[in-house]
């Protein structure tokens, strides 16, 4: 009895792949129907989601790869029958999907595996010849010890290229899983990019409203200046109007300074007229008082009669 898939629960027999790295085997029918429903169920709307593999049913690991096994397993009465037909399709399928070293190994093994059927039923059929006939088994057994040394070593050259085969696989895995990082960063790559873009478009609004304004201050900076020329200059022609008046103050000042002084020199000498005046005066009065008091008291009754 053949293994069975898990997905539909039929004998595994044709149409094969397998999961790396855990493994598991499944027609290959069920597991793209299995990706295809989980990305029909998948909401998110992501195009990197549609390019991940579904989880292994059977153990729920995440799923790197799934390679397609170009192999048949039938029941063991129809492979006796078919043995040399299968083994020819076997070897062109396992050629499509292998580098063209291991086409040529696995074709050499099946020829000499269906070579070596050959020869054993010519064994059996020799065991019951006469023994006359033994010389010429004797000339078949070296043959066919030569054909099953070069089986042998074809079988090593194909664990070899099996082995190559598997570590290349390993890689491909590996570098399918840094493609897919690499993927994942390209996408955060872009998204960030879009951001900076966007933030750009607003910093050049920015400057587009700065620009404006800046035409805005400059044009009223430029008309402050005219206004400032305009001051300046109505302030320079009331300064040259202040000193012209100043001017005509410190004239009328000193026209006024020379009449002070023409008249402090008249009242200095009107002053000493005066003084001259009341000394005259006071002469007078001394003169008439001496005359006064020189004369007799008949003389002045007489006088204050008068």
């Amino acid at each position: 009895m053949a293994d069975k898939c898990i997905i539909c629960l039929e004998e595994l027999k044709n149409n094969i792949g397998v999961i790396s790295p855990c493994g598991h085997c499944f027609h290959r029918e069920c597991f793209h129907a299995l990706k295809k429903n989980r990305c029909d169920n998948d909401l998110s709307g992501d195009d990197s989601s549609s390019s991940k593999l579904p989880r292994c049913p059977v153990c729920k690991h995440k799923s790197k790869k799934f390679i397609d096994i170009y192999l048949t397993f039938e029941d063991p009465d129809e492979s006796k029958d078919l043995n040399n037909s299968d083994s020819g399709s076997s070897g062109g399928q396992c050629g499509e999907c292998s580098s063209s070293s291991y086409a040529d190994a696995t074709q050499a093994l099946a020829s000499l595996t269906s070579e070596n059927m050959r020869l054993r039923k010519t064994l059996q059929e020799f065991k019951s010849v006469s023994k006359g006939q033994g010389e010429l088994l004797l000339d078949v057994l070296p043959r066919f010890d030569d054909l099953q040394s070069k089986l042998a070593k074809v079988t090593q050259d194909k664990d070899k290229i099996e082995k190559e085969l598997r570590e290349v696989e390993e890689e491909n895995s590996e570098l399918l899983s840094g493609w897919n990082d690499m993927d994942m960063k390209m996408h955060m790559v872009k998204i960030e990019k879009d951001e900076l873009e966007e933030k750009l478009l607003e910093m050049k609004r920015k400057n587009i409203d700065l620009d404006t304004k800046w035409n805005e201050l400059d044009q009223k900076l430029v008309r402050a200046k005219k206004k400032r020329k305009l001051m300046e200059s109505k302030q320079a022609d009331e300064l040259k109007n202040v000193k012209f008046e100043i001017t005509k103050s410190q004239i009328e000042n000193q026209e006024l300074c020379a009449m002070l002084k023409k008249s402090q020199t008249k009242a200095t000498n009107l002053k000493r007229l005066i003084k001259k005046l009341k000394r005259k005066e006071r002469k007078q009065v001394d003169h008439s008082w001496a005359k006064f008091s020189g004369m007799k008291k008949k003389d002045k009754n007489c006088l204050f009669k008068v």
